[in-house]
């Protein structure tokens, strides 16, 4: 068209194992697939889930502490307990208590990136009665979280007195409000409550401190149906959040400084691959994806640039 813009780009074609490379030449790298074989792959493949810690069975302790990890990274796990309903939940994952003596079944499920939902592990014990007073920690550190401060609020009627055993430690005299410092990693309390010299059954409380942000990687920004994208993209850990952004630019004046990237298509809690249709020919676009991982912490985006051509329809 006409007008004062900056030069066209030059579209650089390429076939290489039955894919059409396009690349436009002297406005910066800006790579898009169009593939002869339709988009990619979908994953249907749900992940699946093992319990890597659960309380003995039979067992004295009236609290329970999980641990779980699936075969993928995962966008969420789900978490049942005898008869309620899946929700939300982490691993490390402590349940407070006080629960009944008897027996309990404890079930958790992992959803990935592509909404696979995958069968739930079980877990089964009977919960036995004990001798001396029983303990329960009504209120610690969130199970997953980025803070290295840890405070634990502890119950434990006709205890005359505690004793808490951070990770490896000796056990150590406590209080019922006991805050420790700690380090990056995972993390185990453990607590009992004496009557004279008479001890009770132990409290288990499982957390882990995770300070390093997230990454995530764009495999693949793919040409589907004329006008239409799919961004395909791997974080390196779980996510709770993740947000896929499209945003575009025009090439600058000859001379002038780039301009700022304008925001025009936006998916909260995307999935892989991530969809954005309506785009504009022959236009340069930037697909954006931050992810946020369970522990709080917020990774820097992972971008590519690509462009639509005249005869992409």
């Amino acid at each position: 068209g006409g007008g004062g813009g900056g030069p066209r780009p030059v579209v650089v074609v390429a076939i290489v194992a039955g894919a059409l490379l396009l690349t436009a030449v002297g406005v910066g790298v800006a790579v898009a697939v169009l593939r002869d074989d339709g988009p990619p792959p979908v994953d249907t493949t749900a992940p699946e889930v093992s319990i890597t810690e659960a309380p003995e069975d039979p067992s004295e302790e009236r609290s329970a502490s999980f641990a779980f990890e699936a075969d993928e990274e995962v966008r969420r796990f789900e978490c049942r307990l005898d008869d309620g309903s899946f929700e939300d939940c982490v691993s490390p994952l402590n349940v407070i208590g006080p629960l009944d003596v008897g027996p309990h079944v404890f079930a958790v499920r992992a959803v990935d990136f592509a909404g696979n939902v995958g069968e739930a592990e079980e877990h089964e014990w009977t919960i036995e009665a004990g001798e001396g007073p029983a303990v329960v920690i009504l209120d610690g550190p969130q199970e997953l979280t980025n803070q290295t401060e840890a405070r634990f609020t502890i119950d434990a009627p006709g205890a005359t007195r505690l004793e808490c055993a951070l990770d490896d430690g000796d056990a150590e005299e406590c209080r019922a409000l006991a805050v420790f410092e700690v380090d990056e990693g995972e993390h185990t309390l453990v607590v009992r409550g004496f009557d004279g010299d008479t001890p009770g059954p132990p409290a288990t409380y499982r957390w882990t401190v995770d300070t390093t942000p997230p990454e995530v990687t764009i495999d693949a920004v793919t040409f589907t149906d004329g006008l239409a994208v799919e961004v395909a993209f791997t974080p390196d850990e779980s996510a709770v959040r993740v947000v896929c952004e499209l945003l575009e630019r025009t090439a600058p004046p000859e001379g002038e400084p780039e301009p700022e990237h304008e925001l025009v298509q936006t998916q909260e809690d995307c999935e892989d691959p991530a969809a954005f249709a309506d785009l504009e020919p022959e236009t340069l676009y930037r697909a954006r994806v931050t992810v946020t991982d369970a522990a709080g912490n917020a990774g820097e985006p992972a971008e590519e640039d690509f462009d639509t051509v005249a005869d992409v329809e």
